[in-house]
Parts: C-alpha cells; structure tokens; sequence
C-alpha cells in the first residue's frame, strides 16, 4: 500500500491527474516516475514518500473514482439490479474525463499480465463499494461470488463504453443492462444450488452473513 493518507489534497490529485494525462499521450510502459514529476509539479522525493510505484498512483486514482460515486450517495431503483446499474453508469460517468488514458491502459492490460491481474483485482474492490451503495450484502460465499461477477460484467461494458462517443452513452447502457441480466440468471442458479445443498451442510454452519446475502441479492 502507499502512504498515501499523508499526501496533502493537492498533491495527491495534482499527482494522480499529472499522470492519468501521461497515459494520454504515451504507452504504459512507457510513462515512468520522473515524467509524472514532471506533469504534476510534484518533486520526485514527494512522490516517493507518497507512492510505492506505478500501480500505487493507480490505486488512487480509482479510490478516488470510487468517493466520487459515493459522494453522490445511495442509488435508486426498486430492484437491486436497478440499483447497482445506476452506480455502475455513475462509475463510467465520473471515469468520462480519463477515457483517453484509459484506453491506452486497457490496451496495455492485454500485453502485460501482471497490470491485468492488478487491474482485476481492484475493480473487485470497486464492486465491494458499489454493492453497498446499491444496499447489497457483498459478505458470504453467495456475495464474493456476486462482486466478482460484477466486476465482469462491469469489465465487459467498459469495453463498450471505451468506444462509445454518444453523449447520451445508449451503448454502453444497453451493455450492462444485459450483463446485470445474465448475472441475475447466474445469481438465481448459484441461490436454487445453495438451498438445494443447504440439508447437506453440518449442523449451524449457515450464519447471519449467509443470510443476509441472501436476502439482499
């Protein structure tokens, strides 16, 4: 992790930004520590203190993505799957004024391994927060089944909404609705396997976390 927490406002947003612009206009591989000194103003010392590397910076940004879409508070909807497609769309949304850079990102992510486990990995975590500003249990076998098949879902319509131009983003909306669909058949057969092998388990082992899973998905 970073020391991040200690970074006044400005210079983290100054660093954060300086760099999301790099991925802008260069690759990757190619944007190292010296040029995000360069773009944000920040001396290299101060990053130091700050980020570990890279991918710190990158953690960041998308910790910064995710205040922003719950700054805006819980989402509306009457079915859980309306709830969670309005903090997903207010996700891409707050992500609009980086697409650039993150298209070079998702670009190099299909080259470099290790920057798509590492991308993966957080947009799990991001799914984690979405799921509790859509006031759904994320706890329990059934609920890290549920955020990693978000983060799919959420994966596939960045996929569109990276080439989406239309100001109204009708694509990209058309791409997680029927993601969040098929998840919904997904979730209702891991829901049918869990009761039907629910007699086999041992006596007490189904807890309050299971239960309330359960009841929010």
């Amino acid at each position: 992790m970073t020391g991040a927490s200690d970074a006044s406002p400005d210079s983290r947003d100054r660093i954060v930004d300086g760099f999301m612009k790099l991925l802008e206009e260069k690759p990757w591989r190619e944007v190292g520590l010296a040029d995000v000194a360069a773009a944000s103003g920040v001396g290299l010392a101060e990053i130091r203190g700050l980020y570990v590397d890279r991918f710190a910076i990158l953690e960041v940004f998308g910790r910064l993505i995710d205040q922003t879409v719950l700054a805006e508070g819980s989402a509306e909807g009457e079915s859980a799957r309306d709830r969670l497609f309005d903090v997903m769309m207010r996700r891409f949304d707050a992500m609009a004024p980086y697409k650039a850079g993150l298209r070079r990102l998702g670009d190099a992510a299909r080259r470099d391994p290790v920057l798509a486990t590492f991308l993966a990995r957080n947009l799990v975590r991001a799914q984690a927060w979405l799921f509790a500003a859509a006031g759904l249990a994320t706890t329990g076998p059934e609920g890290a089944i549920a955020t990693r098949g978000a983060a799919l879902v959420f994966a596939d319509a960045a996929k569109v909404w990276l080439d989406d131009e239309d100001i109204d983003a009708a694509a990209t909306m058309a791409a997680l609705d029927e993601g969040l669909r098929r998840g919904d058949r997904f979730m209702d057969a891991v829901h049918r396997f869990a009761r039907a092998f629910a007699p086999l388990r041992p006596h007490g082992t189904t807890n309050g976390n299971d239960r309330d899973t359960a009841e929010a998905a």
